[in-house]
């Protein structure tokens, strides 16, 4: 998701709904929503089957800015 050398957890909001059990499958998808300056926000979603097993909004700091690689970028 961040193609840099050092990207660090700066903030994370996270919500387990239910507990996963040995043996269930479960998949995570995650999507870059916001890119600003140093930092980029990861939003995770974990399933078992259709089920909504967790949930995570990850602001990363990154060593190095990216540009005019989001459409959400912000310049200053």
């Amino acid at each position: 998701m961040i193609n840099d050398d050092l990207a660090l957890t700066a903030k994370a909001n996270i919500h387990f709904t239910r507990q996963v059990t040995v043996g269930e499958r479960v998949i995570a998808k995650a999507k870059v929503t916001q890119v600003e300056r140093a930092r980029t926000v990861v939003e995770v979603n974990s399933f078992v089957g259709q089920e909504l097993v967790f949930k995570g909004i990850f602001t990363m700091y990154r060593s190095h800015l990216e540009r005019g690689n989001s459409k959400n970028e912000t310049r200053h």
